[in-house]
């Protein structure tokens, strides 16, 4: 529809080269006001098209345009463009979020690691150790599986097997 640009000039022209030149208003609110949804509606509604909708010169004059005093005018434009840096500035600090929630799954991971999700108390042994202890116990286990094998022993309910059973005779 209506490309609209501000140029160094205190104008704007669109791509039919209709301007508007502001004399006595500023041209950042004319360029916000040609920027709002209300704008692009009358535009569209005004507009003519064969193949591309365009809007001649006499339209374009006849277009409404809210003209408050050029103190208001400035006051609106310091406003808009006050929330549009903040709206700036939460998007970047959306985009810091984003980005720290998809690396916080590994951070906490990396933490965990190196035990600094929860206070440690000095008492506690080491993991080093504890690592080894459980390691000794895995190993006992394995020793203990393999003697009740060879003595035909079955591990999961504690019964002899009947294998060996049968070789048996009493």
């Amino acid at each position: 529809m209506a490309t609209v640009v501000v140029y160094e000039v205190p104008a704007v022209v669109n791509q039919q080269i209709n301007a508007l030149i502001p004399r006595d208003i500023e041209s950042v609110y004319i360029f916000r006001w040609t920027c709002s949804q209300s704008f692009q509606e009358t535009m569209w509604a005004k507009s003519s098209a064969t193949t591309l909708p365009i809007i001649n010169k006499s339209r374009c004059e006849q277009l409404p345009v809210p003209l408050p005093p050029l103190p208001e005018q400035q006051e609106i434009v310091r406003r808009v463009e006050s929330l549009f840096s903040k709206a700036d500035d939460l998007e970047a600090q959306y985009k810091e979020a984003v980005e720290l929630i998809d690396t916080l799954p590994e951070i906490i991971l990396s933490k965990a690691f190196r035990g600094e999700l929860m206070p440690q108390d000095p008492n506690d042994e080491p993991a080093s150790v504890l690592l080894k202890r459980i390691i000794e116990s895995l190993d006992r286990e394995k020793h203990i599986e393999i003697q009740r094998k060879s003595l035909g022993l079955d591990a999961r309910n504690n019964k002899m097997n009947h294998k060996m059973m049968d070789n048996c005779r009493i």
